[in-house]
């Protein structure tokens, strides 16, 4: 009942000029393809990057921008997290009897961020129809979407959370999130072992397109490669737990 209010209000709210609506979608779908244009241009003379083609980094990039954007339509809250905590609105979601990350995605639905999605599917189902496996690579780009979409919301549920110490914790996702996953679009064998370690472990973006990819296509025989995703986002869900129920109690509002 209160997703589908919440739902209704935004949608209401952000489709009262339609034209504005639709030209937002599509300025925000182009403006990220435009990542994928230049890896295009990257590769153009090259053709292939370590064995690896267009078509494929494009799989990867189809799964990688696909759970970003299903993040940007519903989780601009939890990306200007700090905005809530530096003028202290955080405290109003405190007073209703609704976990506080629900309300903080459904105050805000950010569809024009849906540009985002269509260009990822368009460009991660070019790639599909241009890479040659044995494998149903449809029902394996859209499972891997999922999987990148809950990683992409953990990820940022915990960047979010250090804004209960720091306050203000933009510039920290820009390091830790934007980077790692701009990185995630090319193969993550083409990184020296620091680079390559940091996207696998600590902030584990490749484990939903390089490594199940790897596997897909037969560059590698090692089946843990396609559980990467699955253990990835498992792994992920204690810590994010744990940071943000502390930060929470750690919290003590605006007025002290």
């Amino acid at each position: 009942m209160i997703f589908s209010t919440l739902f209704k209000a935004s949608m209401k709210t952000q489709f009262a000029d339609r034209t504005n609506f639709f030209v937002d979608i599509f300025a925000s779908g182009l403006s990220i393809l435009s990542d994928f244009v230049l890896i295009v241009f990257l590769l153009g003379s090259m053709r292939t990057i370590k064995g690896w083609t267009l078509a494929e980094i494009a799989f990867i990039y189809g799964i990688t921008e696909g759970g970003w954007g299903f993040f940007r339509l519903f989780g601009e809250g939890l990306h200007n997290f700090e905005d809530l905590i530096v003028t202290g609105k955080f405290d109003t979601f405190l007073l209703r009897p609704v976990n506080p990350i629900i309300q903080i995605m459904l105050q805000k639905i950010d569809f024009k961020r849906a540009g985002i999605i269509i260009q990822a599917v368009a460009v991660g189902f070019w790639g599909i129809y241009s890479i040659k496996s044995d494998f149903n690579l449809v029902f394996w780009f859209l499972l891997l979407k999922l999987f990148s979409v809950i990683m992409t919301f953990e990820i940022n549920i915990f960047l979010a959370s250090i804004a209960f110490w720091t306050t203000r914790n933009k510039d920290i996702i820009v390091l830790a999130f934007y980077s790692t996953k701009n990185a995630s679009y090319y193969p993550a064998d083409i990184y020296n072992r620091l680079i390559r370690g940091i996207i696998t472990f600590i902030i584990p973006v490749a484990t939903t397109g390089y490594y199940p990819l790897s596997f897909l296509t037969g560059k590698s025989l090692n089946i843990f490669y396609l559980a990467s995703p699955a253990i990835a986002c498992t792994l992920l869900i204690l810590p994010c737990a744990i940071i943000w129920r502390t930060g929470l109690k750690k919290y003590t509002g605006s007025g002290t």
